[in-house]
Formats: structure tokens, C-alpha cells, sequence
């Protein structure tokens, strides 16, 4: 038993660094974790599962039934991301063992234990995956404990000697130094592993509790009425070795994480920063903490199964029926086809409805792209003032002028400057409310309400705390639909400032287009009618912090708390209302100037205000097939229950039906929505990240660095171009490629790519220096008959071929062949050359444009000597990409209306 119950923790265990619930995923980790969890139930299943009562381990069938199942769950296997593949391949792998074992013979020991091992496996881990995003689920929504459990808790501190109180669903822990308001949540009680292996173990100790002592017992009859009684007494027994580790650990455990925090608090030096908070989302702390838990239920399980089967020995002899451990599941001949096609037809049914519950959101049917950016009640990043060439400063780059410049090549775009009431609202099709600054008025907020019901798109921007009374008057709007925005911020719990989101293997529609993006800091949904809608992004390793409103933005400081929040967060929730639907997103800052050109951010901006230009035709079909789903699934648990040999039957079926119907609605869902393509032209600059690595902005952030080149990029956005940054053959395919200090291998593949890129009319712009000391231009460059020079030439004034600012410049490369169009000191510096329709241009003087030499920061604003490099780099850039050389560079035209 404790080699089973050993397997089952670990698998249990493996879930934590596999997907990187807390921390970033190690794939070593959760390697070694899931390799000793199979090896353990595999051993345990070959020494003690024929001896003493029989444990439930599941039928593995033999020959082709066998194999058929395991080519079917390639399905689930290829659909499935890692770490969760691992279940299918798992039940795969039992699969082929037990058709094995048919060659290998009867009394196969070993053989039969492997099959029947990883059979066992593979159905835990695909219940723990479920379990786990149960889980995540559900802290998503809401963290806290509910009453009493924080009483009891704190009740249980005081006992340790704590002085702890409990107030709503925090903890308040005295010391010193601070009192420490530690949260009572779902994660200090009963962490995601855990979680997994309660419920994986719970589910599995039943099938043995539920089975009869007396194996006559099986089928009621009448006159062993009495025995019947006593059996359901004793499973009942049986389940007390389980339960009775549970609620005596799981508390005490609570209690002595929060004694570390108190001691560790006492023994912390009272100039020295408090760092008390790593243990609760620790991942070798939360898995060692689990180990007298693990180890209580497995001994005392171990000796409920021996008095189980003492129990057994005198019954079985009196009745006349041999013992259970005599009679192996392999025994029964036959495949059970019929049993099978009883259970299976409703356990498929149950498969798709619930997968189509979970994951299916119905398009819709699109409207006319009337959208509407509200001004009247915001202040912050508005979106009226052009961000060009004239413009610098904090707010030019801390605003929405590029997003309203770019969503106008596809919608038609205006901005609400009055009320908004149902004349106003009804011109709309989609309403956009960004970080308000004023509040609504009552009717202001029912007259929203209305537009959603007639089918009406509308977008919540908010920002993290309550800054400016965001928070607060978005609640206006959002809590008739169900949810409502947090007053806090969500950071990273590996680095603060980090939060990288992926969309999952079958994300909804409006997150479809986006291959990864960072959130600058967000606050956090908490939907409170979650029936009404669903999460479009739920991330997990996050923390959050309250707002502080000591501070003039109410930002937190970057430092744990024992107040915080950490797991899984919504940031950004979809609703249904009538024949309309609702986002509500959680980070405005992304969607500012200087931060949402990077990758990612422009596309879920896209994918959201398409979604929302979209119309409900279905309603919500969520909950009605969610309720068919449960209905199916118990009439084939009802129509299974008496037949242990379908159980792995029926985990194929529903893996390959799950998995058919995910790819069907993935698949669907592509074809239905697509974004629209520009009803205005745009130009495209794309950043290549192939050849070069160096610095640009994270988050609008730039650094500063000698080999970094954010400012430079950023200011393509003045021209009226837009940015993409891209790698490999995607890189070459807009109006205009630059590389930054190229310093990475140039494939040979690529450089002819970009070779016909310019042919077909492409152009490229290469800056390289001196300080780039790795440089791979040369590379590139050859195959346009281009190079450079690896002499440098003293630093000193530019000498241009036309009336452009004569700058200076450093650390310049000569550049060898095409035309030259700069020179220093007599040298060419930066040349041109054609090729079909495009060009090529390289420029020695790559260090001019810097970030440490352009600026430092995207919030400079700039002396007429600097304003002359800026001037430089918009007539090189406009002289390329429209040919124009005019001597100066005009502002920008609004966009839009």
C-alpha cells in the first residue's frame, strides 16, 4: 500500500513543476516526479497485487481491443500540450503492455503489473489535469475561505501560542515590528497538489471501500439483507483511514506555515526588508509539507485493507465463494462489448457536451463596426492629439492616439465627447469605456445596460488599484453584469514585473490570434454572478498587492505581503447580456503608445473589438449542455457501475471524443472569425529579431542601454507607420525590415529569402557600428553586394548628400558599394543599393541612434540638437519607404473622426 499510495502523491506532486503553477515550468523536476510515480505504481501493482483483498487496479484488455485503444489516443496525445500529454500517453503505454502480455503468457507477472501500472497512471493524471483546472478555476473567482474556516484557523494559531484574530477572511498575526494580515485562502488551506492528490486518492480508495466484503454480496438478494446493511456500514469505516489525515493535517499544516512567518518575522533585523512569504508558494516547500499527510493515509489505509481482508477470509469460506486476490481481473474472458456500447454511447455524449460547454463561445453574427471610444469621462491616455513628430513627453507616449489611428483602418471609429444616452448609444455598435476618470450618472449607467441587451459590444479598459477612480467607475457598469473590477495589483511571484501570458490549446476566439504577450501590471476580475460569463484569460503564478493610498498613483510597493492573494487571476472576463456581449480587460497601460506595438498587445486589442462587433444569434448555450453533459455522464457511470473492465475502455472513448470535438470547435470558431482586413491602407515596419537581439522596450520601458534601439523604433509610430516584430521568413513580408546591429548567425535560407523579398519590391534598412563587436551583417549585406569595413573612422560630423541635419556621429564602419549617401571624413558611411523593386540601405553610424545616445528614455524631450537626429531618422525613414526627400517632415492628419 505505501508503494501505491506513494505513486499516487508523486503523480499528484508532478502537476506543480509541470505546468508551472506558481513558478516557471522544470521540466526536470516533473520528469523525475512522473517517471517515480509510474515506477512506484508498477512495482506496487508486480509485489502485493495478488496477496490479501484485490485492489482495484483497472482491466487492461488484450490483443487488438489494445491496441486499437492505444493508436486511438494518439488523438488526445497530439491535441494535449505538455505537461498534460502525458496522460493519454501514459494510458497508451498500459494499453500496449496488456496487449503484450497476451503473448507473454498468463502468469506474466511483471507484464501484467506494467500494463496495468500505467493504466493506472493514465487514468490519475487525466483526473488530476481536470481536478487541477477545477481548481484554478474556482481561486480564480475567489480565494477566500468561507466562515467559519478563518475562525477556525486563527483559533487554531492561538493554540501554537500565536496572537492571531480573524476578521472577515484575513488573519491578523502580531509582531513587534508589524502585525501581519495573512490571507485565509484556498491556497493556505489546500494548495493545488494537494487538491490533486485528495481528490485522485479519494476517488480511487472508494472503488476499494465500495466494494463488497462477501463477494456473494455482489447481487442483492433478499436474505442476506442484513449482511447488505453491515457491508455499507463497513465502506463507510473504510473511508475514515482517509478522511481522518485530511482534517487533522491539512489545518495544522496552515498553522504552521503561519508560525515560520511569525518566527522568521521576530528573527528579522528591524532595518532589514520582511521576506516572509516564499515558503506559501514554494514549490519543494508545499510538496515537503505534504508528506505527513501522504504518509498517514498510507499506513492507515494500509491496515484498513488487512482488516479488510481478515473480514473477508471467514465470509468467503462460509458462503462458498473463493477469495477476491484469487480471481485477477484478466481472468474474465472476452472483451465486454456490449457493457461497452451501453456505457459508451452516454459516456461520448457526455464527453462533447461538456468539452462544448467548457470551451465553445458561439461567434455570432458580425455587425457594421460602428465603435465608439468614450472621452467625455476619461482624462487619461486620451486619444484626440496626434503622437508625431512635433510632440515629446510623457503624455505624447501615454496615450491611445496609435490604437485609435490603427483600429480606424478597419471600423468606422468616432469619440463620445456628451452623456452617454440611448440616442448616442444607438449610432454604436460596439462601445468602448477606457479608464474613467468621471463618474457615471445612473441613467448614464442603465442606458449601457440597454445597449448590451439590444445586442450592443461593449469594452471595459481598466487599470490596476483605483488609480484616478478607474476602478471605481467601471463597478458602475460592470456589477449589473455580474462582476466586478479588484483595487489591486497583479504581479509575478518569480519576478514582479514579469508576467508573460500564452493562450491555451484551445483559446477563445478573441485571444486566438496571439502567440504571446506581456502584461505590463494589471488588477484582477472578480466575478460574483460567474454563471453570467466566462474567463477568456485566467493566469496562474501570479500575487497581488491592495492598492496603497499613501501613494499618488495608489501603487504598491514591489514587496511580498502576507495580505496577498497568489495563484491563479482573471484579467479579462467576457459576459453575455441579452443579444450583447461584454469584456472587461484589466491592463489599459498595454494599449498606450510607447507599449502597443509589442508583440501580442495589438492583436488582442483586434481580437477583442471584433468579438465584440459580433452579435448573440445562440444566446448561451453553456449551461444547457453543461447539464446534458451531467446527465450523460451519470447514466453511463449508472450503466458502468457493476463492470470494472470498462472503465479504461471508457477513458479512451471520452480522451478521442473530447479531443475530436476541441478540434472541431477550434477549428470552427477559425473559420467563423477571422479579423478584417483594412479598408485603408497601412504601412507596416517590421523589427527583425533573427539576425539581431539587442535591447528594445518591455512594457514601454527602455533601458537605456548603448546596444539598445527602443527609442529608435518607437519613433516610426511619429510617421504614421506601424510596428511588428518578427523572426524567420515572417519577418519579410511588410513594407519595410530594419536591422538593429545584426549579431546573430545569418541561415542561409533566410538571407535568400530576404534576398527575394527585395527583388519583389521590399525594402531593408541594416545599422550596424564599431561597438557591435559580433556583428553578422556582413553576412546579409553580401548578397546585395554590400559591406562593411572593419576600420574605424574617427568620430565627427555626418556630411550628407542632400539638406539633411549634418549630426555627429560615433564608433562609424565604412560601408563599401551601392550609392553612397553620408559621408565622414571622405568615407561612406551609409550607402544604398537597388534590387528588382527594392532597396537595400546600411548605415555605418548604427551607434548614432542608440538608446543611450537618442534619449535614455521615451519621455525625453529633446534639445534642437537632438530634435536634428530625430529629423535625420524621419527623412530616412520617409525617403525609403514613400521616396519622399522633402526637407522637412509635416505632422500627421487625425485619424479617424
Amino acid at each position: 500500500m505505501i508503494l501505491l499510495w506513494t505513486g499516487l502523491f508523486l503523480l499528484a506532486a508532478s502537476w506543480l513543476p509541470g505546468v508551472g503553477y506558481y513558478h516557471a515550468p522544470q521540466a526536470a523536476v516533473w520528469l523525475a516526479l512522473l517517471a517515480a510515480g509510474c515506477g512506484c505504481l508498477v512495482t506496487g501493482r508486480a509485489l502485493g497485487g495478488g496477496a490479501g483483498f484485490a485492489l482495484p487496479f483497472p482491466a487492461v484488455p488484450r490483443g487488438f481491443p489494445a491496441l486499437f485503444g492505444a493508436a486511438l489516443l494518439a488523438l488526445p496525445a497530439i491535441v494535449l500540450p505538455w505537461p498534460h500529454r502525458a496522460a493519454p500517453l501514459a494510458l497508451a503505454a498500459g494499453l500496449l503492455a496488456g496487449a503484450a502480455r497476451g503473448k507473454a503468457g498468463r502468469n506474466g507477472r511483471w507484464a501484467g503489473a506494467l500494463g496495468e501500472g500505467l493504466t493506472l497512471a493514465g487514468l490519475l493524471l487525466g483526473l488530476q489535469a481536470l481536478a487541477l483546472l477545477i481548481y484554478q478555476t474556482w481561486t480564480s473567482y475567489s480565494h477566500e475561505l468561507p466562515a467559519p474556516l478563518p475562525w477556525l484557523l486563527a483559533w487554531l494559531m492561538r493554540l501554537f501560542g500565536m496572537e492571531a484574530a480573524a476578521e472577515g477572511t484575513t488573519i491578523h498575526l502580531f509582531t513587534m515590528r508589524q502585525t501581519h494580515p495573512l490571507g485565509a485562502t484556498w491556497e493556505l488551506l489546500l494548495p493545488p497538489a494537494t487538491w490533486c492528490f485528495l481528490v485522485s486518492g479519494l476517488a480511487w480508495w472508494s472503488l476499494v471501500a465500495a466494494r463488497p466484503v462477501i463477494p456473494a454480496l455482489a447481487k442483492p438478494r433478499k436474505r442476506f439483507a442484513g449482511d447488505r446493511a453491515e457491508a455499507w456500514r463497513a465502506r463507510w469505516r473504510h473511508f475514515v483511514p482517509w478522511a481522518a489525515p485530511v482534517v487533522l493535517w491539512l489545518p495544522l499544516r496552515a498553522a504552521l506555515l503561519a508560525a515560520w512567518l511569525v518566527h522568521h518575522a521576530l528573527l528579522t533585523e528591524y532595518e532589514e526588508p520582511l521576506h516572509l512569504m516564499w515558503p506559501f508558494w514554494s514549490t519543494g516547500v508545499l510538496l515537503a509539507a505534504d508528506l505527513p499527510l501522504w504518509l498517514a493515509q498510507a499506513v492507515w489505509l494500509g491496515r484498513s485493507l488487512r482488516d479488510r481482508a481478515a473480514e473477508a477470509q471467514p465470509a468467503t469460506k462460509e458462503r462458498g465463494a473463493p477469495p477476491a486476490g484469487d480471481r485477477p481481473a484478466d481472468a474474465e474472458p472476452g472483451f465486454p462489448w456490449r457493457g461497452l456500447t451501453a456505457a459508451g454511447l452516454p459516456a461520448a455524449l457526455a464527453a462533447a457536451a461538456i468539452t462544448l460547454g467548457v470551451i465553445w463561445d458561439p461567434v455570432g453574427q458580425r455587425k457594421g463596426g460602428r465603435i465608439a471610444m468614450d472621452e467625455f469621462h476619461s482624462t487619461w491616455e486620451p486619444s484626440g492629439r496626434a503622437f508625431d513628430t512635433e510632440w515629446y513627453g510623457h503624455l505624447s507616449g501615454y496615450n491611445y492616439w496609435c490604437i485609435y489611428d490603427h483600429a480606424s483602418r478597419f471600423y468606422t471609429l468616432s469619440r463620445i465627447q456628451e452623456p452617454l444616452t440611448d440616442a448616442v448609444l444607438n449610432r454604436l455598435d460596439v462601445l468602448v469605456l477606457k479608464v474613467p476618470t468621471e463618474m457615471y450618472r445612473p441613467e448614464e449607467v442603465s442606458a449601457v445596460g440597454r445597449f448590451v441587451e439590444r445586442g450592443g459590444g461593449l469594452l471595459l479598459i481598466g487599470e490596476h488599484t483605483d488609480v484616478f477612480g478607474v476602478g471605481y467607475g467601471l463597478n458602475q457598469i460592470a456589477r449589473q453584469f455580474g462582476f466586478e473590477y479588484r483595487y489591486d495589483c497583479v504581479f509575478g511571484v518569480d519576478s514582479f514585473f514579469d508576467q508573460y501570458y500564452t493562450p491555451p490549446f484551445a483559446p477563445h476566439p478573441a485571444v486566438r490570434a496571439i502567440r504571446g504577450m506581456d502584461f505590463a501590471t494589471s488588477c484582477s476580475i472578480r466575478p460574483f454572478a460567474p454563471w453570467r460569463g466566462r474567463s477568456v484569460i485566467t493566469s496562474t503564478g501570479l500575487k497581488n498587492a491592495p492598492a496603497d493610498y499613501h501613494a499618488s498613483n495608489f501603487y504598491p510597493q514591489a514587496q511580498d505581503r502576507a495580505d496577498m492573494r497568489y495563484g491563479a487571476f482573471v484579467q479579462l472576463w467576457s459576459a453575455r447580456h441579452g443579444r450583447g456581449r461584454v469584456l472587461a480587460f484589466t491592463d489599459s497601460t498595454i494599449f498606450s503608445n510607447f507599449c502597443t506595438f509589442e508583440p501580442g498587445k495589438l492583436d488582442l486589442l483586434r481580437g477583442m473589438l471584433e468579438w465584440l462587433n459580433h452579435e448573440n444569434r445562440l444566446g448561451d448555450p453553456r449551461w444547457a449542455l453543461l447539464a446534458l453533459g451531467a446527465a450523460a455522464a451519470g447514466w453511463a457511470v449508472w450503466r458502468a457501475r457493476r463492470q470494472p473492465r470498462l472503465v479504461a475502455p471508457l477513458a479512451v472513448l471520452g480522451g478521442v471524443v473530447w479531443a475530436v470535438t476541441t478540434m472541431a470547435v477550434v477549428a470552427a470558431q477559425a473559420r467563423s472569425f477571422q479579423l478584417p482586413a483594412p479598408e485603408r491602407p497601412l504601412r507596416w515596419v517590421t523589427i527583425d529579431r533573427t539576425l539581431c537581439d539587442g535591447p528594445l522596450s518591455k512594457n514601454g520601458f527602455i533601458e537605456g542601454k548603448v546596444n539598445g534601439f527602443g527609442i529608435f523604433e518607437r519613433w516610426i509610430l511619429r510617421l504614421g507607420y506601424f510596428l511588428r516584430r518578427e523572426s524567420g521568413p515572417a519577418a519579410l513580408a511588410d513594407d519595410l525590415v530594419v536591422f538593429f546591429q545584426p549579431n546573430r548567425p545569418a541561415p542561409a535560407a533566410f538571407v535568400e529569402s530576404a534576398r527575394r523579398y527585395v527583388e519583389n519590391g521590399g525594402h531593408l534598412l541594416v545599422l550596424d557600428s564599431l561597438e557591435n563587436t559580433n556583428s553578422t551583417s556582413g553576412a546579409l549585406l553580401a548578397s546585395f553586394r554590400l559591406g562593411l569595413k572593419p576600420h574605424p573612422q574617427p568620430d565627427g560630423k555626418l556630411e550628407p548628400a542632400g539638406d539633411w541635419p549634418a549630426i555627429p556621429v560615433q564608433a562609424a564602419l565604412e560601408v563599401t558599394g551601392g550609392t553612397p549617401l553620408a559621408r565622414l571624413h571622405g568615407r561612406p558611411v551609409a550607402a544604398r543599393t537597388q534590387l528588382g523593386r527594392g532597396t537595400v540601405t546600411v548605415l555605418g553610424i548604427g551607434a548614432r541612434f542608440t538608446d543611450a545616445r537618442m534619449g535614455v528614455t521615451g519621455d525625453i524631450e529633446p534639445d534642437a540638437a537632438l530634435r536634428e537626429v530625430y529629423e535625420f531618422q524621419f527623412r530616412l525613414l520617409r525617403w525609403i519607404v514613400e521616396g519622399k526627400s522633402a526637407s522637412s517632415t509635416p505632422a500627421r492628419p487625425e485619424a479617424g473622426r
